[in-house]
């Protein structure tokens, strides 16, 4: 059984009785490999500007009650666009 937490251009995270699994867009945007995650992220927050970084915790923390998964999001997202939570508010979303 999977449950979608959120989906990112590049994919979807779901929630499995495996753990967090990523499912990655192929290039029609149709689901294909998939990658369970375990463990701590290795990107170390100071990698990111502090205020997204806050930004995105607390926006993706509306998908999940799981902060370590709303923070390997977030850099996700970060890792595509450093400004990525600017642009959202910006644009109201």
């Amino acid at each position: 059984m999977q449950h979608v937490i959120t989906r990112t251009p590049a994919g979807s995270y779901c929630l499995t009785n495996q753990g967090i699994k990523f499912v990655v867009n192929d290039e029609s945007g149709q689901p294909g490999a998939s990658l369970v995650l375990h463990g701590e992220d290795p990107r170390p927050d100071g990698n990111y500007d502090p205020e997204e970084l806050a930004s995105g915790l607390k926006e993706e923390m509306e998908h999940t009650d799981n902060p370590a998964i709303a923070a390997k999001i977030a850099k996700d997202h970060l890792d595509e666009d450093k400004e990525y939570y600017q642009k959202l508010k910006k644009a109201g979303l």
